[in-house]
């Protein structure tokens, strides 16, 4: 299935036909085919190709409990099915520092330009001004046997006729110079499989957006292998790591009431040199101990008059009374409820609707055929609005 819906996202992304794959085909035949077959065209895949691909396949199936082994047997261990554990898992490789490594390596490659900017490119490295990709691993204090053979199929690849990219020239230049030196040396720092795996798979034609697909296309296999021997060894007892709390033993309990004299007893901010528009003036007008995001988030609506909303904000003599959240909503609601301008049919703006004059009931409802008025959102809907915004759940 995975080899198929990753030939399905490439001819999606690229606007193409979708290919079947092919029972007489190889898996990864079948891959390339379904990838670059087009329907006009005969497609042959070539197999040095085919070769390159099992073997990029088999050096990512698996490799002990890096972060997306260790997700997926997370997820495992609370009886998710396989479907749901290798999308987490492959939620986890997303992160560029796990999946996207071999891109990042193919830009710092680029950013080098060529074989000349190496040395200097290291100089930076050693000033801590830039990374070094591809070098050093959590696990591997040597030379990473994946990317031996990684730089094998490479040159393999080129020797075989295929057009040679100037930057394995640049990552072999490069590798040399960091291998010569003390600095990377004494920190154990030699290439890892992400160094030349990128390049590996631009000469074969697959391009950088598909390079963590790739990636999951191969871990696949071994985040399946965990989770079948978690079902097989009954090692399903739900993981939980252990947290140990290192902050302070005992703080001191600051009620919302002092907090909200220390705000009013703060000195007001210096006024804002820059023209203000009328949402934030209005801003200005509120009382200071509301936090700050609540009452910007209702205030600034872009289609709401800044004068009609502060008649339905409490006063500053209302909120040292009541600095409670609840019952400040209240006082809020019922100003709405009561206030006899908004007609029947008549919208106050985006994001609150319109308020029925004479409406003793919360209508359910977003049309209702007798009603002339255009759709609008209801009643309720303005009130759990205000609700979102003021408790600052919407990006708060």
């Amino acid at each position: 299935k995975m080899p198929t819906i990753v030939g399905m996202c490439y001819k999606t992304a690229v606007g193409e036909p979708f290919n079947y794959p092919r029972m007489h085909m190889s898996f990864a035949e079948n891959l390339l085919y379904m990838m670059f077959a087009r329907p006009l065209e005969e497609y042959t895949v070539d197999p040095l190709h085919a070769k390159i691909v099992d073997a990029f396949l088999i050096l990512h199936a698996d490799h002990e409990q890096n972060a997306s082994t260790s997700t997926v047997r997370t997820a495992g261990s609370s009886r998710a099915n396989p479907y749901a554990c290798v999308a987490a898992g492959i939620t986890a490789l997303w992160g560029r520092a796990h999946g996207g490594a071999n891109e990042a390596v193919i830009k710092m490659l680029k950013e080098i330009g060529d074989v000349s900017g190496v040395p200097d490119f290291v100089q930076k490295v050693k000033d801590k001004k830039v990374r070094l990709m591809g070098f050093g691993h959590r696990i591997y204090k040597n030379y990473d046997p994946r990317a031996i053979a990684m730089r094998g199929l490479c040159r393999q690849l080129f020797e075989a006729g295929t057009q040679r990219d100037p930057l394995f020239d640049l990552a072999m230049a490069l590798e040399e110079v960091a291998l010569s030196d003390d600095y990377f040396v004494k920190r154990k720092l030699y290439p890892n499989v992400d160094f030349y795996s990128g390049i590996v798979l631009r000469a074969i034609g697959i391009p950088q957006e598909m390079f963590t697909v790739m990636f999951a296309l191969g871990r696949t296999v071994g985040w399946l292998s965990h989770w079948k021997e978690m079902i097989q060894e009954q090692q399903m007892k739900i993981c939980r790591p252990r947290q140990l709390y290192v902050g302070p033993t005992e703080r001191a309990y600051i009620s919302p009431a002092e907090i909200s004299a220390e705000r009013l007893r703060a000195p007001s901010p210096p006024p804002r040199s820059e023209p203000q528009s009328e949402e934030s003036v209005s801003i200005a007008r509120q009382p200071s101990d509301i936090p700050r995001h609540r009452t910007k988030v209702v205030i600034e609506a872009p289609s709401i008059e800044s004068e009609y909303i502060n008649e339905f904000m409490p006063t500053e003599t209302e909120m040292s009374k009541h600095f409670d959240f609840h019952k400040v909503q209240a006082m809020v609601v019922k100003r709405l409820s009561s206030d006899r301008r908004s007609t029947r049919g008549e919208p106050l703006g985006s994001p609150f609707p319109f308020i029925r004059q004479s409406e003793s009931e919360w209508d359910d409802h977003h049309f209702n055929p007798d009603d002339p008025a255009p759709q609008t959102p209801t009643s309720r809907e303005r009130l759990d609005s205000l609700s979102m915004l003021s408790s600052g759940s919407a990006g708060g």
